[in-house]
């Protein structure tokens, strides 16, 4: 079959017209033509059809070769344009040329149109398809363009030399440069040493011996802004060869975010494995600190007042307490203390230890206290709370012997789903913030990292114990909140405390009525694993009446309950114990005897009957290490309970 050319003949002799026909007809191909002699007529077969070739007479009555010219162009640029003319000079044929013509063939030398024709389409071929890969091109440097101008991550290109030759907008944002800044600087602005050393030798290297540590690899490296702050970065490099020019491009990411979430993360890590040593030595702590209150109590009652013995129990005593006291402050920043949350206005509270404050930070420090008139209420323990206030204002006010400001400022804030992203263990959400600042002396980064862990205090010696800030941290933490530090020497220090906002309606504050002590002749059954701690509050329990069934495991309690004929009227255990935990052992009892009541006691918080430090409704518990005055107060409270 004949491959078809289509070959439009602009020309107002007909007789020329089919005297051309018949010449394109000798060739291989099958001819399809149409002869036009006006521009109306051009412009409409060009709108008509798509053309092979256009063949125009030099000058027409109302035409002429260079006006055809002109509507080829315009309508039919890749369309071949050859001139068939009788009379065209070699002066205007060399116009038409340089006006786009592709060639001129004199009629009386018509057997080389078809040559000249063949070798037009070849050419207008070839244009269009660079044409087509030009505009291809264009349209993909576009593409690039735009994915590199849009690029969140910085792009740089540099020479062998190490000169910088392009960059993107992000390369301006990170390293906080204008474009025009960085071109043609030595990349080195952008790296402090010694990663500039390193990485001239580098290139130097490679250039030389072709071997390869970073190229197509990548690695994090550290960077350095216009304002000389380095930051973390990963950094992949590419080269690309240009004849003889080496190019290499960097692609870089800011990951200092990343970094500062890791640490986070690790911070919050390790703070939790230091909340649960913490709370197992707090444990067995209160464990002792019971014996000691125990005996020492027993020896207070056997030796006279007024004499040296007498003295030197009330010494054991005061100790003790001292001692409680800092494991209390373990189990608040391991967040194993039993709490009563309440609905609360935090500038309520505030104002309300504002005299208190004065009184600590004394009249060399200034203080300022900025509520929010709308701020919104919270959960939480008012009296653990009062306790934060305390603490980070007296930590500020350690921070500058010298006198200064602090300021105590409460507001309403929400935290967005980009601020929770930055920060460890956030969600967004509606907060109260409470916030302490100091004009002090500030604190480094190294200090910032280990502030709230228990016992690291940059105080001299016996002027702290460590346990104040790490006391704020677990009191937060336990009410759902958390704590953030902002720091710099020389700058002062900001503590901002975000606490969740709830819309219920406070609570009120009626003070709760301190029951008597008192003895009783019930049966308890008491079950406590040390056996210490047992021999003392069974001691106890039978000097004020009580008839005590003991037990030293879950196990031995079931079957002396088992056995017991009469009743018995309360269970005293341990929760934390071998085999068998006290809120199993409870169980079981109150199944085969359910008039027998319960009290849990025990040195932390425990899961089966606590929740994240809050008492089950209708559980009765007593933290140790307690009193003789204590255990008589909540045995009575517990049998008495209707």
């Amino acid at each position: 079959m004949q491959q078809i050319m289509r070959v439009l003949i602009i020309e107002d002799s007909e007789d020329d017209a089919v005297f051309i026909s018949r010449e394109l007809r000798q060739s291989k191909f099958e001819i399809v033509s149409r002869r036009v002699e006006t521009k109306e007529q051009l412009e409409e077969a060009l709108a008509a059809n798509s053309w092979d070739v256009i063949l125009s007479d030099n000058s027409l009555p109302t035409f002429c070769a260079s006006q055809a010219l002109e509507v080829v162009q315009r309508l039919a640029p890749d369309v071949p344009f050859i001139i068939v003319s009788g009379s065209i000079g070699e002066d205007a044929a060399v116009t038409a040329m340089r006006a786009g013509a592709h060639d001129y063939i004199m009629k009386d030398s018509l057997a080389r149109l078809m040559p000249a024709i063949e070798r037009e389409i070849r050419d207008a071929t070839m244009r269009s398809e660079r044409r087509q890969s030009a505009i291809a091109l264009k349209e993909s440097e576009a593409r690039l363009r735009a994915i590199v101008e849009t690029a969140v991550d910085a792009i740089v290109t540099i020479d062998e030399s190490g000169i910088i030759e392009s960059v993107n907008p992000a390369a301006g944002r990170i390293f906080g440069y204008s474009t025009g800044e960085m071109i043609g600087q030595s990349v080195n602005i952008l790296m402090p040493q010694p990663y500039v050393h390193e990485h001239d030798a580098y290139i130097r290297n490679y250039v030389k011996t072709g071997r390869r540590k970073i190229i197509g690899i990548g690695r994090e490296v550290v960077g350095i802004r216009k304002d000389g702050t380095k930051f973390a970065m990963d950094l992949s490099v590419n080269e690309v060869r240009l004849g003889d020019r080496r190019l290499f491009t960097g692609i870089i990411r800011d990951i200092s975010d990343r970094r500062k979430l890791e640490e986070q993360l690790l911070q919050s890590q390790r703070m939790d494995s230091i909340g649960r040593l913490a709370g197992g030595v707090a444990h067995d702590f209160n464990n002792l600190l019971t014996i000691i209150f125990g005996y020492a109590e027993m020896l207070e009652a056997a030796i006279p007042a007024g004499t040296t013995e007498h003295a030197s129990v009330a010494n054991i005593q005061i100790a003790a307490s001292r001692a409680a006291s800092l494991t209390h402050q373990l189990l608040a920043f391991a967040r194993r203390q039993i709490i009563e949350p309440k609905i609360i206005s935090l500038n309520e509270l505030v104002l309300n230890v504002e005299k208190l404050l004065h009184r600590l930070i004394g009249e060399d420090i200034e203080l300022l206290v900025k509520p929010d008139p709308n701020l919104g209420a919270v959960r939480a323990d008012p009296s653990q709370f009062e306790q934060i206030v305390v603490n980070l204002t007296v930590n500020a006010r350690d921070a500058m012997p010298g006198g200064g400001k602090i300021t105590l400022e409460t507001a309403n804030l929400i935290a967005d789903e980009e601020y929770a992203r930055q920060h460890v263990g956030v969600s967004p959400g509606e907060y109260v913030m409470m916030s302490v600042s100091d004009t002090g002396s500030g604190m480094p980064p190294d200090v910032v990292t280990q502030i709230f862990e228990p016992f690291y205090t940059t105080k001299s010696v016996g002027k702290g114990t460590g346990l104040g800030l790490a006391t704020c941290y677990g009191i937060v933490k336990q009410a759902g909140g958390h704590i953030w530090v902002y720091s710099e020497e020389g700058m002062g220090a900001t503590f901002k405390v975000f606490m969740p906002r709830v819309y219920e309606e406070q609570d009120s504050s009626d003070a709760e009525k301190e029951p008597k002590s008192q003895g009783g002749s019930e049966t308890i059954l008491l079950v406590e694993d040390e056996q210490m701690v047992r021999d003392i509050a069974a001691s106890i329990l039978e000097s004020n009446g009580y008839f005590v069934l003991q037990s030293l495991d879950g196990e031995e309690a079931r079957q002396i309950a088992a056995d017991h004929v009469g009743q018995i009227h309360l269970l005293v255990t341990d929760v934390v114990m071998p085999h068998m935990n006290g809120s199993q052992l409870a169980d079981m009892i109150r199944t085969a005897r359910p008039e027998t009541k319960t009290l849990f006691l025990s040195g932390y918080t425990d899961e089966t009957i606590i929740h994240h430090g809050i008492l089950e409704p209708g559980v009765a518990f007593m933290q140790k290490p307690f009193t003789t005055d204590m255990l008589l107060r909540k045995v009575r409270d517990v049998l008495d309970e209707a």
